[in-house]
């Protein structure tokens, strides 16, 4: 019944959810088994649990919100931007609500207990972050070691190039027109959505609450990890919507 209450408490809400399914980038990527779709499930879970924690405030549901991003870890190689920041975004959620601390820290242990699963594995296999980098940067030569793979990677000139890309993920003709790069047949969303989107969008930030800070937050960095990656390909094979990191 406290899921039911979330996910079917309006009408609208079972409309955007229609629309959400008719979406070309959703379906196109749906009709593939491609693991950068893998982190979907959990951020959904994630994003319910959370919600049900802000409405009947159950410690349950937090620890579940925590567990699904810490698991989502997992999945593939985007979660490790995507999980820390959706973390981040509930934290201040939590925070704008003048929630107790001892619950931030339930969430955050329950972030935490399932990431630390991958330690036995990263101690057994103590080259595999570099192997990682170096796949996503492969101008460094094969034998760098990994903290200069790193640096290389997150040096300033890379973020500035990064910004530019991330705008171009937000113009009208790649939202609604033509997709990536002109590629495709339709935008990443329906163009009568354009106009659902900006009511949804203005409506959000006029009243800024716990749902708002947790969906317009989301959204504006979902393209976040596409954009540093997107910077090796070409500027059509860069801007592949719902990709979070470009292969």
């Amino acid at each position: 019944l406290e899921f039911r209450r979330v996910l079917f408490r309006s009408a609208p809400a079972l409309g955007a959810a229609g629309l959400l399914a008719a979406t070309p980038a959703h379906y196109i990527h749906g009709r593939v088994a491609m693991d950068f779709q893998a982190p979907l499930p959990f951020l959904l879970l994630w994003l319910l649990f959370a919600l049900t924690y802000f409405e009947t405030g159950k410690p349950r549901h937090l620890v579940a919100a925590g567990a699904s991003l810490g698991l989502g870890l997992f999945t593939y190689i985007a979660a490790y931007m995507w999980m820390p920041v959706y973390a981040a975004l509930t934290v201040v959620a939590m925070l704008v609500r003048r929630e107790h601390g001892r619950r931030v820290a339930l969430f955050i242990g329950a972030c935490i207990v399932p990431a630390l699963s991958c330690v036995p594995f990263l101690v057994t296999h103590p080259t595999v972050i570099r192997d990682v980098m170096w796949h996503y940067d492969r101008q460094q030569p094969q034998t760098a070691a990994g903290s200069e793979l790193m640096v290389r990677y997150f040096d300033l000139q890379r973020f500035a190039r990064a910004a530019s890309v991330y705008q171009q993920f937000w113009t009208p003709r790649f939202l609604f027109i033509d997709g990536p790069g002109g590629l495709w047949a339709a935008g990443a969303f329906l163009f009568p959505t354009a106009g659902a989107l900006m009511v949804g969008l203005t409506t959000m930030l006029r009243r800024l609450n716990v749902e708002s800070t947790l969906l317009v937050g989301g959204l504006l960095t979902a393209m976040v990890p596409a954009s540093p990656v997107a910077l090796r390909c070409s500027h059509s094979a860069s801007l592949v919507t719902s990709r979070p990191i470009s292969e």
